[in-house]
């Protein structure tokens, strides 16, 4: 066997050695990086359990960049899961110089969620909405996991969102008893669904919804709920009102009631059209409401037009709906029922009662330019029907048809 040159052999390791010297080099920038992530992880550390489990994660988002910067939040959202969950939540919603990007969010959360409770609690959510995961019964049964880790935790919002899959009987057997107890906990502790949470349980003793009907416990929730702003539950109390002026015994307490009754009206009204300002779908479609009807409101057909357009092109299928009605009947824009009519069969296409009961009723009568075909006009009503839509039913029995 040949002896090794000990001079060769030490060059050689010199040379292996220098061929190293930049990985070593490289290896130094985690120091570095530790450094720019500090103020976030300051800015984190700041940040109490309490308002952690209570406070909105885009609020704690902004808390955070305020006291840092959004570079030193990236750089720590390399390791520690809570800047993982608010990076994360800022891609999910596009905020504080974050793009939306359901992508990034999701990879974000779904490390969080590892350790954090907001992450589970939001990466959670967008399994429950579709945005994440392979969809279905699987990602529902993953959401409902994510809840409950967070709700163990005490994250109201899991709370709420775990009293919805109960209510609901999502990923789990319907159970009222757990929902109810869900609820009370979310509506009982400052958090960005408590006013939703005693409005949910509100219609649940409003409308004897798994438990026995108890109006006065629904007004105590309504009431809850409407200190805290909530448009719905300002609306019902309106509508309590008013039905408490039809069965006034006399008019003083009419007109009593009736005061009330459009006080709640009016700051339903505000309280819609506060959300609709921040981007809220749902209430920009029940401005559109207001407005039409004229609740709490001057009546005003344009502002209602608009404020169904403006919902509907967020994909609100009700809105559109009654964008359409507006067109077909010519208020707040001019008449226009081929345009009416495509909205219907758009709708009525995608599986949407509202659709199919309108686009039947039109070839039911022949009205709208529609050709007058009954066997057409049937067979919608069946599909709507057979959704449970209770109006579709009677036409079908007058018809003499089943579903």
């Amino acid at each position: 066997m040949r002896k090794l040159n000990k001079s060769i052999f030490l060059a050689c390791l010199a040379i292996v050695a220098n061929a190293f010297l930049p990985v070593v080099e490289a290896a130094a920038p985690p120091a570095k990086a530790a450094a720019a992530a500090q103020p976030a992880i300051a800015a984190l550390d700041a940040i109490t359990d309490k308002e952690w489990l209570s406070e909105s994660s885009i609020g704690l988002l902004g808390r955070v960049i305020a006291a840092s910067s959004k570079a030193a939040l990236d750089e720590a959202a390399k390791n520690d899961a809570r800047a993982q969950a608010l990076a994360g939540s800022g891609f999910l919603v596009g905020a504080h110089g974050y793009p939306q990007d359901n992508a990034e969010a999701a990879r974000l959360l779904k490390l969080g969620a590892r350790d954090d409770v907001i992450a589970q609690v939001n990466y959670g959510v967008m399994l429950q909405d579709g945005r994440a995961g392979s969809g279905g019964w699987e990602a529902l049964a993953g959401a409902r996991e994510h809840f409950i880790l967070a709700a163990r935790q005490g994250h109201p919002v899991a709370d709420f969102n775990l009293a919805i899959f109960n209510r609901d009987g999502i990923a789990t057997k319907q159970n009222y008893s757990e929902a109810i107890r869900l609820f009370r906990r979310a509506a009982s502790t400052p958090n960005a669904r408590q006013g939703q949470a005693n409005y949910e349980l509100a219609r649940l003793f409003d409308y004897g919804v798994g438990v026995a009907k108890d109006e006065e416990f629904a007004e105590k929730y309504y009431g809850a709920a409407a200190e805290l702003s909530h448009a719905e539950s300002l609306y019902r109390l309106g509508d309590l009102r008013i039905g408490d002026a039809v069965m006034a015994e006399s008019s003083d307490e009419h007109d009593l009631w009736t005061d009330a009754g459009e006080e709640f009206y009016r700051l339903a009204f505000a309280a819609f059209q506060r959300d609709a300002g921040a981007g809220d779908t749902y209430a920009m479609r029940r401005l559109g409401d207001l407005y039409r009807t004229g609740t709490g409101v001057v009546r005003n057909y344009e502002e209602g037009f608009s404020s169904y357009s403006a919902a509907a092109d967020r994909g609100d299928a009700l809105a559109r709906l009654m964008s359409g009605r507006m067109q077909f009947e010519g208020q707040g824009v001019a008449k226009n029922e081929a345009a009416a009519v495509a909205i219907y069969k758009t709708l009525a296409e995608a599986g949407d009662v509202g659709g199919q009961m309108e686009l039947a009723a039109l070839h039911l009568t022949g009205k709208g330019g529609v050709k007058k075909d009954i066997a057409e006009a049937t067979r919608l009503y069946t599909l709507a029907a057979r959704q449970g839509d209770e109006r579709a039913r009677g036409v079908l029995k007058t018809l003499g048809k089943t579903w």
